[in-house]
This record gives C-alpha cells, structure tokens and sequence, in this order.
C-alpha cells in the first residue's frame, strides 16, 4: 500500500545485495566485464544473506568561519568535500562475493573435489557497484517495513579478512567490505534520478532509501532479436506491472513489461530487439525459483 513519511527505527540487518554496474551506471551483477554483455543474457545480484553490521558513510562538510576582537564572526557551510565511507561486517564469507570483489574466478576443477580462493593483491581494476542494504524497520503507525539503503555507484574492496582461533563468543572472524560511494545519475532499476520526484541536485546522488514491504533485488536482462521473456533471480512477491510494489526499466526508461508471474519469475516484455536491456527492482523473500 502507498506509504507516508513518518518517524522509522532500524530494527535488523539481514540482507545485501550487490552487482557490478557499467559506466552509465547499470546493473550487470556479476558480469566479468560489464561494459560487454552477450545478447540473451540475464543478470542477479548476488544476495549476502548474514550481513551483520552497516556503519553509513558520513560525508565531510567544510565549514569555513571567522573569528576577531576576542569574539566568535559568522560560519558558513561550503557543502560538501567527501562523501566518506560505509562498511559492512559479515557474520559468515560469501565465497561467490569475495571472489567477485577480488576479481577472480572460483576453481572447481582443477582439483575435482576441491575449491579453490584466494585474495588479489595485483589487483589495479577496481570496478563499481551497486549496494543494496536490507533491513527491518518499525516506527510510529509502521510495522514489518524493510528500510533499503542503495548505495548506488561505489567502489568495493575486503577490508578485513576472517581469521581462525580457539576463541569462543559469538561471531568470531568476520569479514568486512568498504564502500566507497560516488555520484550516479540513475536509479536501482536503470531511469535517470530527473525522472522521479526526488528532486537531487544536479540530478545526481549517491545514495537513495526506499521504504518497502519487503527486501528488494535486482535483475538485468540483456534481449535478443524476438525474445519475449526472461526470469527473475529469486521468486517475486507480485504479478504487479505498474510499478505499484515493483519496477522495471527498458533501456533507461521505466517500463510496463506485459505480466509477471510468481511462482516462476518469469517477466513476460514485447518482442525485444538484440541488445535490449530490461532491469528490474522488486520485492522478493529470496525464495529460489
């Protein structure tokens, strides 16, 4: 249902998303180069489900002020001159993400019964993301609402590495992520930021909320000459196709596509033409399809 501003409480950490963007800004999950996507293929972010801790970046404000006659003269804000830093603490390593940020690839086959890792220290590319942290928030006539933070083009790098010891306690040798946010033009789902309401300066911003009744994902598809359908990464929580509880955008453009269905995730669009590229911002429970 629609939803008023009103006075929120983040009640839990539960879930991360996060993709590789291109350089207009758009989600390409966990494509090796995303600047280059064969026609035909789909896209999910990859879901971090024991996120633990969220510490926002905070942004520097320069201030300049004065000062005479042993009294104190006038300040005035400059704006601002960092966006700063975010981290988040994971209870337990996704191996998919931590391959991914390190930018290599995980070895299966090498040796048959085995997987194998490691870190990336040579590593001179770094590329950008999207972040989409989910968490439970209550407040003043709100129940069961999902606050998620969308992080929407930053820099990603393993800050801390889990370790292993004798200890006991709880959540020992976590791993943590660093974030190191910019400006983008476009929203999660692919639309320019001047096409909402939002009204950022310049039409630009590094960060957006959106209050949900559930944890959102997303999914890029890149069409084919005639495809008509591609499928979601986890199972929807609506057939909605107006944007009411979830969003899609054609080539940068928010988009009707022509139906959804739960319980396959299938996203049904007019016949596309190669390269077409759908994304898609909904509500979803991760429920494997």
């Amino acid at each position: 249902m629609a939803k008023a501003a009103g006075e929120i409480h983040n009640a839990g950490m539960h879930h991360v998303s996060i993709g590789r963007i291109n350089s207009s800004f758009a989600h390409r999950g966990a494509a090796a180069d995303p600047e280059t996507i064969v026609s035909a293929t789909t896209l999910n972010a990859i879901h971090a489900a024991w996120a633990d801790n969220l510490v926002q970046a905070q942004p520097t404000r320069k201030i300049a002020t004065s000062e005479g006659g042993n009294q104190p003269g006038p300040s005035i804000f400059l704006g601002v001159s960092d966006n700063g830093e975010a981290t988040i603490t994971f209870a337990l390593e996704n191996e998919t993400l931590s391959a991914l940020l390190e930018g290599i690839t995980i070895d299966t086959s090498t040796v048959s019964d085995w997987l194998q890792t490691g870190h990336n220290p040579r590593l001179d590319t770094f590329y950008n993301y999207i972040v989409i942290v989910s968490s439970k928030v209550v407040g003043d006539g709100i129940a069961q609402h999902w606050v998620n933070k969308i992080y929407l083009n930053c820099e990603v790098a393993i800050s801390e590495y889990p370790g292993a010891s004798q200890a006991d306690g709880l959540n020992n040798h976590m791993i943590t992520i660093t974030m190191k946010p910019d400006d983008s033009t476009r929203t999660a789902w692919g639309a320019l930021l001047s096409t909402t309401n939002m009204a950022f300066t310049d039409n630009k911003t590094p960060y957006t909320e959106i209050r949900s009744d559930a944890p959102l994902s997303m999914t890029t598809h890149i069409g084919d000459t005639a495809e008509t359908t591609f499928v979601l990464g986890f199972r929807p929580l609506s057939t909605d196709v107006l944007a009411v509880s979830q969003v899609f955008a054609k080539d940068g453009t928010t988009t009707n596509p022509t139906s959804v269905v739960v319980a396959t995730g299938v996203v049904t669009t007019p016949s596309m033409s190669a390269q077409e590229e759908w994304i898609a911002l909904y509500e979803t429970n991760y429920q494997a399809i």
